[in-house]
């Protein structure tokens, strides 16, 4: 099939998720090791329609393969080959505050302080549940899941704040929310831009965001079957960049 678009890599910078404190958090939650971060522009204006197009043709440059790598079971990163089917989720990218999550407290899925709440523990999809927490995260029989409905939970925020709270193989958690909050702000501000909105006078995000739920190629997107897994792909149609945001959780045992 012929290609549309071509890409170029760019050197970003990615302050946040390059600051100190972001690259010793990550580190701390086990999330830093098996995590790809790429960015690159493409040739051409790109509408919402030809959206498919786009993601179908940035899985097929070599230009894109060559740095978007993936696990293998071997723990080293490997390239993509015969990449023949993307098969992806439309996430919502409206939210540009962190008042998203004040309903945290207001459930008391967190204390006023902001500290965690604990609770008896459970293994749930491989985790240890032992706060209210990761209970409103990954257990949907959960009292505290419908604090944050379908749509909420289809945000991008909603994406970065999970895979930060649930970490990696080897995470170590945090007795607070602060610490989630503030590299959550960070990183999002990395990955997604925002413009005024010339009707309304208000900010809103222009990115678009897609969650790749599998590529059907000769190697797999993920070794192992985790919650702590992900790869999205953002685009900002006004730059024309597209980043590309990996990380796939291999346990130790």
């Amino acid at each position: 099939m012929d290609t549309v678009f071509t890409f170029h890599p760019i050197d970003a910078k990615f302050d946040g998720f390059n600051s100190p404190e972001v690259k010793s958090k990550l580190k701390q939650w086990n999330l830093d090791e098996g995590m790809v971060l790429q960015r690159f522009r493409y040739d051409q204006p790109c509408e919402t329609h030809q959206a498919d197009t786009l993601i179908r043709d940035f899985f097929q440059s070599a230009e894109v393969l060559l740095r978007c790598k993936v696990l293998g079971e071997n723990r080293a990163l490997v390239v993509m080959q015969n990449l023949k089917n993307v098969q992806k989720k439309e996430l919502n990218a409206t939210q540009i505050s962190l008042e998203f999550f004040d309903r945290l407290k207001e459930a008391e899925i967190i204390r006023e302080s902001g500290m965690m709440v604990h609770r008896l523990d459970e293994i749930v999809e491989g985790f240890t549940v032992s706060d209210r927490l990761r209970e409103m995260l990954l257990m949907k029989d959960s009292e505290y899941y419908s604090t944050y409905p379908k749509g909420d939970r289809n945000e991008l925020l909603f994406h970065i704040f999970k895979h930060l709270c649930l970490g990696g193989s080897m995470c170590q958690h945090e007795d607070s929310i602060e610490p989630y909050l503030d590299t959550v702000k960070l990183l999002y501000k990395d990955l997604v831009s925002v413009a005024k909105n010339k009707g309304s006078n208000k900010i809103e995000v222009v990115s678009w965001a897609y969650q790749i739920l599998d590529l059907d190629a000769q190697v797999r997107l993920f070794p192992r079957t985790s919650p702590s897994n992900f790869c999205y792909v953002i685009v900002d149609p006004i730059k024309r960049h597209i980043t590309y945001w990996y990380f796939a959780c291999l346990p130790y045992w």
